[in-house]
């Protein structure tokens, strides 16, 4: 057998043989070196530790709802979950996960700079878009972007989407 592995913690709620393709992918992943024995599951964000949250119960999903598997390098996953993460890390995104990101995206439409009301200023005099198209960029020193509404109240009394500060070099 293949270790903890192959533990029922891994089984899928399916009820045929695809019960199983979490078990059998993590073997393979193991075969190849990328996981060790106990690695953690992250189901659309959510951490599944082993000896934790599967110890008493095994994932709630089926092969079905399974978008996409990633296994994170192992330096990465020991640097977001810690020692928890030294048998390795297996990111799983769901349909579910995926329908809810397109969903918000769609909620909140983004307008690109082209779209924007932007107020540009260099130091503290208004210039215009052709303005700051015409700098050269060696000499600017530094460049804020404030989008916080109340601090654009700040620049001007007019109704911007944002305001770029750009400070050249003396």
């Amino acid at each position: 057998m293949f270790g903890s592995c192959s533990s029922k913690r891994y089984l899928l709620t399916d009820s045929n043989k695809d019960k199983s393709f979490l078990v059998n992918k993590l073997k393979e992943e193991k075969s190849k070196g990328l996981i060790s024995k106990k690695p953690i599951i992250v189901v659309d964000g959510v951490p599944y530790r082993f000896d934790y949250e599967l110890k008493d119960s095994s994932l709630d999903i089926s092969k079905s709802e399974i978008k996409k598997i990633e296994i994170l390098e192992r330096e990465i996953g020991i640097r977001i979950y810690g020692d928890f993460a030294k048998d390795g890390v297996v990111v799983i995104t769901t349909n579910k996960q995926v329908d809810q990101s397109e969903r918000k995206s769609e909620d909140k439409p983004k307008k690109s700079l082209e779209e924007s009301k932007v107020l540009y200023l260099l130091g503290d005099k208004i210039i215009t878009k052709k303005d700051l198209d015409s700098l050269d960029p060696d000499d600017i020193e530094s460049i804020e972007v404030i989008k916080n509404k109340e601090a654009i109240k700040k620049y001007t009394s007019e109704d911007y989407d944002g305001v770029i500060i750009i400070n050249l070099k003396k």
